[in-house]
């Protein structure tokens, strides 16, 4: 029952309880756009020693979701359920209307008041 990933050409597959997943690797730039596209706030993206990614850096994981994350979820909850389920080789931070970032036990209804119509 182990899990075995290989990456190749940026497409990565991963083999899980005898099922086949196969991702395409995507450019940082554009996992950023998708996450503004779908749920409605911008986020950067950095290493785990929080030196930021840049945008052309190919290692990230397409942003597969079409339904933005609930309203009543936390920025901590949006990044443990739905960013580093799929790309757990970044931290990530949301940032509000204005561009600054915001604390982890915000709720996203807030983080989205924050952003014109």
């Amino acid at each position: 029952m182990g899990v075995l990933t290989i990456a190749t050409n940026y497409i990565t597959k991963i083999l899980y309880n005898n099922y086949l997943f196969i991702w395409s690797m995507v450019l940082v730039r554009s996992l950023e756009r998708a996450i503004r596209r779908v749920e409605g706030f911008d986020v950067d993206v950095y290493w785990p020693d929080w030196t930021n990614v840049r945008g052309d850096y190919r290692d990230a994981m397409r942003y597969e979701r079409v339904k933005a994350s609930p309203n009543n979820w936390t920025v901590d909850d949006w990044i443990r359920k739905r960013f580093k389920k799929f790309n757990p080789q970044f931290e990530v931070r949301v940032k509000d209307g204005n561009g600054d970032i915001v604390r982890n036990n915000t709720r996203l209804r807030t983080v989205r008041d924050t952003y014109p119509e």
